[in-house]
């Protein structure tokens, strides 16, 4: 069987992937319009991406270390909170400092978020169903890599850029609720099964 069975709470982890991942590609399609805006150059203009990226790298480690001192729920709601929170600043930024300080809160999120994720389907869900799980959240992270941009672009034309980002804060916002209802403090181990006659190593 290809597509695993999961439960609730894992259906969730991949709704949240879906919608953080969006903030990966959620600027590209508006970098031009937010450029004229502030009235960047177009080095100034990459400082968007790249201040995004560096602190999703930063963070990396001391996700995984804050994994083993917080309750998964409350660090994935911490990371959540952040993205929700800065993309509501992005979107209502007067300065260009403004908003880069933002891409920085926002990546700073991302990662707490991914990794938290990430660990808690490794954990959480039998070896025999780990790799389905793990593939099933990284298509969930690529399907919103391709579907943010699109949507980015059809707000922005319609409603103006600055809604695209209300409007991702919004989405976080929602999935923050998911959070709260369906995710667990921690997760319940499996016991692997005891061969008789064998010992662990």
């Amino acid at each position: 069987m290809i597509f695993p069975k999961v439960d609730k709470e894992i259906a969730v982890f991949f709704f949240v992937t879906f919608f953080v991942g969006m903030s990966v590609s959620l600027m590209a399609p508006l970098i031009p319009i937010i450029r004229d805006e502030f009235g960047l150059s177009y080095t100034l203009a990459s400082f968007v991406f790249t201040s995004f990226g560096i602190a999703r790298m930063l963070l990396a480690l001391p996700s995984g270390y804050l994994y083993n001192h917080m309750n998964r729920r409350k660090l994935l709601l911490v990371g959540i909170g952040l993205m929700s929170i800065s993309s509501l600043i992005a979107g209502l930024s007067q300065s260009f400092v403004q908003f880069l300080a933002a891409q920085v809160i926002m990546g700073a999120g991302f990662s707490f978020c991914i990794t938290t994720i990430v660990i808690s389907l490794s954990v959480s869900t039998e070896s025999g169903n780990r790799g389905k799980v793990l593939g099933m959240n990284t298509f969930a992270r690529s399907a919103a890599a391709v579907a943010a941009p699109a949507l980015s672009g059809f707000i922005a034309i319609a409603f103006g850029w600055r809604s695209a980002f209300l409007f991702y804060s919004f989405v976080t916002f929602v999935a923050i609720l998911f959070i709260l209802f369906y995710i667990k403090k921690d997760y319940k181990k499996v016991k692997e099964p005891v061969i008789r006659g064998h010992s662990k190593t």
